[in-house]
């Protein structure tokens, strides 16, 4: 609080941090709903736009607890497609023969020819022998069969 005593007036309008929300009828600041991003000076209890409320849904890929300054990426094997998730279990494993190797992520990549997964893979697994799985391209591409990981 600005002390303006000797214009005759305390100055009490401090703006809300990251994480809250004031509105015009409740200047109190309040924790950001869940599923909602607050980047402070946040003035509406759902923003829906960084330009008209300084907030804004959560994005897809990831989800918001209540108090959010910043969004929380669904982990590897997981996905979400839509705006305004909430929580950790919002975020969806990806289904059998997709894989997700990446945080974050809106959807998740099919398996290619001759691999498969199984629910909430991070890669996928290459059928027939000497054959090694790429993330590049989701294909299984042969190997000489010689390598060896403790050389």
């Amino acid at each position: 609080m600005r002390d303006n005593s000797a214009y005759q007036t305390v100055d009490s309008c401090l703006p809300c941090p990251a994480g809250t929300y004031s509105t015009l009828e409740d200047t109190q600041c309040r924790r950001c709903e869940p599923g909602h991003l607050c980047y402070g000076k946040t003035s509406r209890k759902l923003p829906t736009s960084v330009a008209l409320h300084r907030g804004e849904l959560c994005p897809k890929g990831h989800y918001c607890p209540a108090g959010s300054r910043a969004p929380t990426a669904c982990p590897e094997g997981a996905y979400l497609d839509r705006y305004g998730a909430a929580a950790l279990t919002d975020c969806l494993l990806c289904d059998a023969d997709s894989y997700n190797d990446l945080t974050g992520q809106s959807g998740c990549r099919p398996c290619g020819a001759y691999a498969t997964a199984d629910e909430g893979a991070t890669a996928c697994q290459c059928t027939g022998a000497f054959r090694v799985f790429s993330h590049v391209d989701a294909s299984c591409r042969c190997s000489s069969g010689y390598d060896s990981v403790d050389d």
